[in-house]
């Protein structure tokens, strides 16, 4: 670690600040991104970042996308793009290469966009040719041979990378070939020494690349989450270097492919709805309960809700007063029983087992209060639609929640 140097001068001794000294958590910073955009957006939580301008061209070329922004700088001009792929809207962009870049694009990229889920992915040379070959590299932690996250963290010589655990039980439920391991984040690709590697061999370290520490270090300090991983190319410990290997790492498709199912996976977690991370279930049209939710919410209105409920209603509680007629739409769809819980009114609350898949779609409106799903009576569709008003309610929504299945 570097250290302060004191000098004697005119006026006693000056204290020279390290690098190391840069982290300041106690006064505000001078210039924020809205100083240069005005205002935040808000269009989607997931963005995917890529180091590859085939892999982006292939990408744009391949699935349905808009452009929604740009990433301007004095000298170039980035378009920033929301596609479609896997069912889901995600902002997709080239980042700059080199942690000073990549981690300026993801705080713009966040302000320009709510992007607060970044899924990233690119090539890096091995350290350990023998435990990389033919796999993945989950990062732990990276080595912080960089300058912008002495900005943003404390300093140390390693940064924790904080969802590697969860990138390797997807890697494992995926049955991806993969390695875990520390990584080395440099800014200087030419200093890469014998001297230097030895030493980050010796510390744990697998691979080395350019982006990592800053990255995790931004992401940390805006409360982003980072979702990264490696594939090694170039051999950088061998006695006669070659980039053999580089071009397929840094421009293999299969990478895209592996971030847009992170992606699956991370809108799984976004929903708040019981049972939304095993609700994988389809309708004929391969939709599962989650994409059903994503139309209600947008279905579901103060005409549809349970009448003793409605100026109680609001665009903030959506679920309030709508669980029986939901799901007993569900049921149409899925089939399936819909069983009630039991509430201190006398009224049960609805939700929906189908073959042992059990989802409530309509969970929300309990806020943090925590439903018993095991004291629950089967409910008779009969018995609930004999209510006039409740059978139109549903009439309604249905014609609603159908008319968007079919424009999707």
């Amino acid at each position: 670690m570097l250290c302060k140097k004191k000098e004697r001068g005119l006026k006693g001794y000056r204290v020279h600040c390290m690098i190391t000294d840069s982290f300041d958590d106690k006064t505000e910073a001078i210039i924020s991104p809205g100083s240069f955009f005005g205002d935040k957006h808000y269009i989607c939580d997931i963005a995917i970042g890529t180091f590859s301008r085939e892999i982006y061209a292939k990408v744009l070329n391949t699935y349905p996308n808009e452009q929604i922004d740009e990433i301007r700088a004095a000298n170039w001009v980035r378009p920033v793009h929301l596609i479609k792929a896997g069912g889901m809207n995600i902002v997709f962009y080239l980042s700059l290469i080199g942690a000073v870049g990549a981690s300026t694009d993801v705080i713009e990229l966040n302000w320009k966009t709510g992007a607060d889920k970044f899924i990233m992915f690119g090539s890096a040379g091995a350290l350990d040719k023998e435990g990389t070959a033919g796999k993945y590299i989950i990062p732990t932690h990276a080595y912080r041979d960089e300058g912008i996250s002495y900005h943003y963290a404390p300093a140390a010589d390693y940064i924790k990378v904080g969802n590697s655990g969860w990138m390797e039980e997807f890697f494992k439920k995926a049955d991806l070939p993969y390695a875990t391991g520390r990584v080395w984040t440099t800014d200087a690709f030419y200093r890469e020494t014998r001297g230097h590697v030895a030493k980050r061999k010796e510390e744990g370290c697998v691979a080395v690349e350019m982006e990592l520490a800053g990255l995790q270090a931004v992401c940390d300090y805006h409360g982003f989450e980072l979702y990264d991983f490696l594939v090694t190319g170039d051999i950088v410990d061998q006695p006669d270097y070659t980039p053999e290997g580089l071009h397929e790492a840094n421009h293999s498709l299969d990478k895209f492919y592996i971030a847009v199912k992170i992606a699956k996976e991370l809108h799984k977690k976004q929903y708040g709805f019981y049972g939304a991370e095993t609700s994988d279930i389809k309708d004929e049209k391969g939709l599962t309960p989650r994409d059903y939710y994503d139309i209600l919410k947008e279905a579901w209105c103060e005409e549809t809700c349970a009448p003793r409920m409605r100026d109680r209603w609001s665009t903030d509680n959506v679920t309030l007063g709508q669980c029986s007629i939901t799901s007993f739409l569900m049921q149409d769809i899925y089939g399936g029983k819909v069983l009630g819980i039991p509430l201190p009114d006398g009224n049960y609350h609805c939700f929906n087992d189908v073959d042992g898949c059990i989802f409530d779609l309509t969970s929300e409106q309990f806020g943090d209060r925590k439903l018993d799903y095991r004291n629950v009576y089967e409910q008779s569709r009969e018995k609930h639609f004999s209510s006039t008003e409740k059978r139109e309610r549903y009439e309604i929504l249905k014609k609603k929640v159908m008319k968007a299945r079919e424009e999707l």
